[in-house]
């Protein structure tokens, strides 16, 4: 038995885009951050064991806020703060 292996191509605007917001929680904007710090560490020459050090303590501390509570807070909000009632 032979797979089906024929493509169809689909024309780009037959596909519907949705647009939905990004949430950046602080537990993500910390993982990027220590990526960053990792990676401008590899090219560092004088400060390597500083960087390294800093996205340890960036990586620590997004499970930190995980076991607090607080990386589920997000920065990319659309509501107003006016609008809301308390």
């Amino acid at each position: 038995m032979i797979a089906n292996t024929e493509v169809q191509l689909v024309h780009r605007l037959s596909i519907p885009l949705k647009e939905a917001p990004m949430n950046l929680g602080l537990r993500t904007i910390l993982l990027l951050v220590a990526v960053v710090l990792f990676v401008v560490s590899v090219f560092s020459d004088t400060r390597s064991p500083d960087l390294i050090a800093l996205g340890l303590a960036a990586f620590a501390f997004a499970f930190v806020t995980d076991a607090l509570g607080w990386a589920d807070r997000t920065f990319n909000t659309t509501t107003n703060r006016d609008d809301r009632t308390a």
